[in-house]
């Protein structure tokens, strides 16, 4: 892990997200899931790539071909396998927080097991309903789905400020 996607946060959050807002404390390391980070579809209505139509996106997508993906947070893998649209995948859980890592090539976890941040979670891939290899990442909050960007900003804003105390 390098030093510069590694961090801690002790924050109180707040996220918007269908017009709600939730407070998030968290006491916690984080970790970017990729090494590099371009994103390649955005969170919220768009042109569906594969059916045409207009969908919500309900997480983002990032370019990546067949590269390591890393955990964000510390958690427990509460799912892993094959969805027809979503492709190979793993969900993490945090407390009521769900992340979730999608179109994968590989899985290197089990149902059940704790990981931390920045560990090894799989390798992106293009599995699923998809135009090429990508990872897509969701984060849900008390099953309500934030937007994922808006979730990574907040804690690397909130690990600033408490570096400036």
């Amino acid at each position: 892990m390098t030093s510069a996607c590694l961090t801690s946060v002790k924050a109180m959050l707040i996220f918007f997200c269908l017009g709600m807002c939730w407070p998030i404390s968290l006491y916690a390391q984080f970790y970017l899931p990729l090494q590099e980070m371009k994103l390649t579809s955005g969170f919220g209505w768009r042109k569906h790539p594969v059916t045409g139509f207009s969908d919500f996106h309900k997480g983002i997508d990032l370019s990546a071909t067949f590269e390591p993906v890393y955990s964000i947070l510390s958690g427990r893998v509460s799912a892993q396998g094959f969805q027809p649209i979503l492709g190979n995948f793993i969900r993490i859980e945090q407390d009521s927080l769900e992340i979730i890592y999608g179109h994968l090539s590989a899985s290197l976890v089990v149902i059940g097991q704790q990981v931390s941040a920045g560990q090894l979670l799989g390798i992106t891939g293009d599995s699923g309903r998809v135009t090429g290899p990508h990872l897509h990442l969701s984060v849900k909050f008390r099953g309500q789905f934030l937007h994922p960007l808006r979730f990574l900003y907040g804690l690397a804003i909130n690990k600033t400020a408490f570096n400036n105390f």
